[in-house]
């Protein structure tokens, strides 16, 4: 793709989203940035808070979109943050709750499903608080996003592919309206 992209893909714990993200990425060549990769890139600056850190994170992310550079981003407000870009595909990842739960239990050893569900409805709970208290969007609102897609009706591979698909054709007609 010549044209500047920007993927953001917001994701419930579980859905698979982090792995059909790294997949998109690698799919096109994209760097992937996560709440690792940012926190990484401040890690050389001097003690800060939270809430500065966040900044820094989202300038970051900005900086790189205003450098042409294409890109996915997993979390972090991304499709909030650079909702005025106009080659942004932002992408919701849900799963039924049974597949979140056995995909949890397996990434992380856990024995019974109630550990599970509540490592779950901890870790969305803490992504909404984080994504409502930075955007005027709603996180898990399908209206806040291009694609809102259920990977349990896929799976991770047909879902990952269908993405790929819809980001070729978004692409594609884009170049073409252009």
């Amino acid at each position: 793709m010549a044209n500047q992209i920007i993927i953001t893909i917001s994701r419930e714990y579980g859905s698979g989203g982090h792995e059909i993200a790294r997949e998109i990425a690698e799919h096109f060549g994209f760097t992937m940035y996560d709440r690792s990769a940012l926190d990484e890139m401040a890690k050389d600056q001097p003690e800060v808070s939270t809430s500065a850190l966040e900044e820094l994170q989202f300038d970051y992310i900005k900086n790189k979109a205003a450098e042409r550079e294409s890109f996915v981003v997993v979390g972090r407000c991304a499709e909030e943050i650079l909702k005025d870009r106009y080659n942004i595909i932002s992408i919701f990842i849900t799963a039924d709750l049974e597949d979140r739960i056995k995909r949890v239990k397996r990434k992380y050893n856990i024995e019974t499903e109630g550990e599970a569900t509540n490592k779950i409805k901890r870790h969305d709970r803490t992504r909404r608080n984080y994504h409502n208290s930075h955007s005027q969007s709603e996180w898990s609102d399908a209206t806040t996003y291009d694609l809102t897609i259920n990977s349990s009706r896929l799976g991770i591979e047909g879902t990952t592919q269908f993405i790929i698909d819809y980001i070729e054709l978004i692409s594609n007609k884009n170049i073409a309206t252009k």
